[in-house]
């Protein structure tokens, strides 16, 4: 078997630079298809969401931009909050509690997200009735996702 995995390794080292290139440019514009294809799904999802609150915007690249800006801060603040809630329901046995505790931390950190986002930018005003709803309704979707996500490595 180490000779299989040698000459899979050879065969990589072997490439000459225009081979090399491809590779590298073709893994580049793989990745730029996903995260365009999920910035797609952020930015229809918004759309939809700011058209049934009735939110005012400027021009289509505002909200382009609000949700680069979502999706890039709440990358960081994701990160962060999920260790906090892996630490906080590591012994914890109730599901209820659970999610209530997912819940929670989803609800602190979207609106946190939101208000930081629409403090940022000038063309996308959220009044504070529609960052609540915004930052509810985002946090019960990533909330229902973490636990499909849970029972999917438990199962």
């Amino acid at each position: 078997m180490k000779e299989d995995k040698n000459s899979h390794d050879d065969s990589i080292k072997q490439m000459n630079k225009k081979e090399k290139i491809a590779t590298i440019i073709g893994i580049l514009l793989l990745l730029i298809l996903v995260g365009g294809f999920v910035l797609g799904i952020f930015f229809l999802g918004f759309a939809g969401m700011f058209r049934v609150l009735g939110v005012q915007y400027d021009s289509n690249w505002a909200l382009i931009l609000f949700v680069v800006l979502f999706f890039v801060i709440g990358f960081f603040f994701d990160f962060i909050f999920r260790v906090l809630t892996n630490l906080t329901k590591r012994y914890m046995s109730d599901q209820r509690i659970s999610f209530s505790i997912t819940f929670l931390f989803n609800l602190v950190k979207n609106g946190l997200v939101i208000f930081l986002v629409d403090d940022l930018m000038r063309s996308i005003t959220l009044s504070f009735t529609t960052k609540l709803i915004l930052a509810f309704l985002l946090s019960m979707l990533d909330s229902i996702l973490d636990e499909r996500e849970k029972k999917r490595e438990t199962a």
